[in-house]
């Protein structure tokens, strides 16, 4: 019972940190419930920030910046 609870908590990280990183939050989560929140983790280290995510972040650094 402890195993699920830990499995499932994890997830649930597992699903913040993607959609931290502009990624569907909900599916990572899911699947990281369903199969193993680290290697899910590890597979999300692999995929990396988007593209927009990236650009954001830049736009808003370079905001930052130009003030």
């Amino acid at each position: 019972m402890d195993i699920l609870f830990f499995l499932i908590i994890f997830g649930v990280g597992v699903g913040f940190w993607a959609n931290a990183w502009g990624r569907n939050g909900w599916a990572w989560g899911i699947i990281a419930c369903l199969l193993s929140p680290l290697l899910v983790g590890i597979a999300l280290l692999i995929a990396g920030k988007t593209i927009e995510k990236k650009a954001d972040e830049a736009r808003a650094m370079n905001d930052l910046i130009n003030k």
